[in-house]
């Protein structure tokens, strides 16, 4: 079993998913059963859009056809004051718009375009804020993002464990809710991204992840945290003493 660090509310990671490979289920590794029910997706064949990638550590992806594939838990998740993203991320051209993750009803949009560049919305009662990083992420390599949201209106975005912004996101108030279309999504039927996109260990926590937490993140694709049932506690790795019984399956997603 995947070795979670700890806060993950989802971890979709088709690198680590042996038994959702070349199924309609993206397994959800957090320990919170959000499995993700594929759409529209090829299974089978030369066409498949369970694709093997080794590159950055990994071994498969989702690959995205650009056309009508996605991703999705049927409902939105709740977090706390605070909350951050961490996902991997291959787009080999760049598109005028496209939707990387949404958890509507509860208010975060991970989003592309071709002016502003990577852009997280978040939604409150007022409607939605924005805050883009701009700058190029397309290209034939995978790259690393990371996003956060502090709970005060501050917000940092990552790639490859470069800062890129951190400043107060456009508007006031925290993400609130909202009646309608609920369900946290991985690349949004309604706006598609280009056709080869692909995407891997996807986590959402319900924290502010730790400097060395993102620099780990980063390193490669499907991260596990240290030693057995071990965590990365303020950049320490925490590992299982001799002797002593190993309960990390009773660990693995805590929150």
């Amino acid at each position: 079993m995947p070795r979670a660090i700890g806060g993950e509310l989802v971890w979709w990671c088709p690198s680590l998913d042996d038994s959702g490979n070349g199924t309609t289920t993206l397994n959800d590794f957090s320990g919170n059963a959000r499995h993700a029910t594929l759409t529209n997706f090829a299974l089978t064949g030369s066409t498949s859009n369970w694709v093997s990638d080794t590159n950055n550590g990994g071994v498969r992806a989702l690959d995205h056809d650009g056309t009508n594939d996605f991703s999705t838990w049927g409902s939105n998740i709740t977090y706390g004051t605070a909350f951050s993203v961490s996902m991997w991320y291959l787009v080999p051209s760049a598109r005028s718009s496209g939707t990387w993750l949404r958890n509507l009803g509860r208010g975060f949009t991970i989003y592309h375009d071709a002016t502003l560049g990577l852009t997280m919305y978040i939604e409150n009662a007022s409607g939605w804020r924005q805050r883009g990083i701009g700058g190029s992420f397309y290209g034939s390599s995978w790259r690393h993002l990371y996003c956060e949201w502090s709970g005060a209106d501050v917000s940092e975005m990552r790639i490859d464990d470069v800062a890129r912004t951190r400043s107060a996101i456009i508007g006031p108030g925290a993400p609130g809710s909202v009646a309608s279309n609920v369900a946290l999504t991985l690349n949004h039927g309604t706006y598609q991204n280009t056709a080869g996109t692909r995407f891997d260990d996807i986590r959402i926590f319900n924290r502010v992840l730790t400097a060395a937490e993102k620099t780990a993140l980063a390193s490669k694709r499907g991260y596990n945290a240290p030693g057995r049932g071990g965590r990365l506690i303020n950049g320490t790795s925490l590992v299982r003493p001799a002797g002593i019984a190993d309960h990390s399956s009773l660990i693995i997603g805590a929150t």
